[in-house]
């Protein structure tokens, strides 16, 4: 790149981060798996601490396995994830933020954010153009199911960063093969597979083009896919350093057995069969900004449109078999939207030619900038419309928030909407207030609001079917196929006391109990 284009590309970067921080990171309610995440990273960098201190225990089979084994003191510290993501969110975790708690917890996640945005504009300005490569990061950054993602203390943005990382190293290769470039490629994809398994569905795509479009470059890719980064993933994890092949059975089997999650598709919950083939497909084009999907589909006839529509497709077709788990959105899949972002900005490139083609004269960056904004305005306007809940985000073709929600689509799925409710109560609930909270697994999460002054320490948040008879509120998140009789019978037949809306559609309600 240009040294011009590489100042930009740290311009972008910092901007994002600091926007990421202060206008998501921050305002974003805690999701479920955050303190899941939180807690286990915390012991893997407690063990880490045990090995500055020269602590010779920390190498025992003991020692590793409550470092970095599925062994918590309680269940919110056991986890079967690989371990580099929750390491990295914990270790940002102790830097300062400026913008508040929150961001300070999540500062991690929100680096990884800024860094798949400004990846995707070094990785196309030098082979597409500035301009594609400013859409690609428009596109990302306006993109509101991966801004909210990107910015929670989840794996999930992190894996879409590591996996894109991966593939522009690969792209490296495919133009230049050579060893170096491959193992540059396998460390980026055995870091994206140590922090969640379906990094892994780089490799495919990439091995895939390799042997259609460059067959000199698969065997530096087949050292990086095969040698290194299983490498990478085996010295990431010291819970493999010991009964290495139990273990790994241990967690494949977890995964495969992974219990199914009820969710709302189109107004039917599904459990035991998950929802169909199409849930995949249909929840991507329904939750993805119009606009940037018609400039991806542009896109896709342009160079290097082959490596990134065969990375969507690896990324997607394991969640085409019907009987795969299927749930939260686009969450699972969450790596395809970098690549949707990058064929926008091809596509982008491409009107822009046709507009310059057709109108002479001006300024050479009004056409640009008009283009731009046609296309990514809208989409900037749908995410704060639904601020601070981008999980809630649907476009036109369901009718926006409310329409999906009309039609039984899920606007609501990880818990985040507590923190408004609870702000809510907080600001009317008579003092000593009972609260029933569903569901109960949720309520040490929603506890730690406490400690941050979002909810106050005389309310006190209950579970069961008698705490529910004499409660003075019933509060749920607007996610029916987690209601028990209760919430079903309280949505069909009272009116709540309080809605909590995300551009016309419901959030999290709070219904009046027997004891208000």
């Amino acid at each position: 790149m240009r040294k011009s284009d590489r100042r930009l590309a740290l311009g972008l970067f910092v901007a994002t981060v600091l926007v990421g921080q202060a206008l998501f990171a921050e305002a974003l309610g805690l999701t479920y798996d955050e303190p899941v995440y939180a807690a286990v990273g915390e012991r893997h960098l407690a063990w880490w601490g045990r090995v500055l201190r020269a602590d010779a225990g920390a190498w025992s089979r003991d020692g590793l396995e409550r470092g970095w084994g599925n062994s918590g003191a309680t269940p919110v510290e056991a986890d079967w994830h690989p371990p580099l993501g929750k390491l990295w969110l914990a270790l940002w975790g102790r830097c300062p933020s400026p913008c508040g708690p929150f961001a300070r917890w999540r500062l991690g996640a929100t680096l990884f954010f800024a860094l798949t945005a400004t990846a995707l504009f070094c990785f196309l300005t030098p082979r597409a153009g500035r301009c594609a490569g400013l859409g690609a990061w428009l596109a990302l950054v306006t993109m509101p199911r991966f801004v909210a993602d990107g910015n929670l203390g989840a794996l999930d943005g992190a894996v879409a960063c590591l996996a894109t990382l991966a593939l522009c190293a690969a792209q490296r290769v495919l133009e230049r093969p050579d060893r170096r470039r491959g193992v540059v490629y396998g460390v980026l994809l055995g870091a994206a597979m140590a922090t969640k398994f379906n990094g892994i569905l780089v490799a495919p795509a990439v091995l895939l083009v390799a042997g259609v479009r460059r067959r000199a470059a698969l065997r530096p890719l087949a050292l990086g896919t095969f040698v290194v980064a299983p490498l990478v993933f085996w010295l990431s994890w010291p819970w493999l350093w010991y009964d290495g092949l139990h273990h790994l059975r241990q967690v494949v089997a977890f995964h495969g057995r992974h219990g199914l999650i009820a969710t709302s598709y189109f107004g039917t919950v599904y459990t035991q069969p998950p929802p169909p083939w199409h849930y995949a497909p249909v929840m991507l084009a329904v939750t993805t900004p119009l606009l940037t999907l018609a400039s991806a589909a542009l896109g896709v006839r342009r160079p290097l449109a082959g490596l990134l529509l065969a990375a969507l497709a690896c990324h997607l077709l394991p969640f085409l078999n019907p009987s795969a788990a299927k749930y939260n959105g686009v969450r699972l899949f969450l790596p395809v939207l970098p690549l949707l972002a990058a064929l926008s900005g091809l596509g982008l490139a491409a009107v822009l030619a046709w507009v310059r083609a057709r109108v002479k004269g001006g300024p050479c960056w009004v056409a640009p900038t008009l283009v731009a904004l046609a296309v990514y305005l809208p989409a900037a306007r749908g995410l704060l419309g639904v601020y601070p809940y981008p999980l809630a985000y649907y476009n036109a073709l369901v009718g926006g928030p409310a329409g999906a929600e009309r039609r039984g689509l899920e606007v609501s799925y990880w818990g985040d909407p507590f923190r408004g409710l609870v702000a809510w109560l907080s600001a009317h609930a008579p003092r000593g207030a009972e609260v029933y909270l569903h569901p109960p697994g949720a309520i040490a999460m929603v506890e730690m609001y406490r400690a941050v002054g979002l909810l106050r320490k005389d309310i006190r948040l209950v579970h069961g079917t008698e705490a529910a008879r004499r409660a003075a509120f019933r509060v749920y998140q607007n996610r029916p196929s987690e209601w028990d009789e209760l919430g079903r019978g309280l949505r069909a037949r009272a009116a709540p006391r309080f809605v909590l809306t995300a551009a016309g559609a419901p959030v999290g309600f709070v219904w009046p109990g027997p004891g208000s």
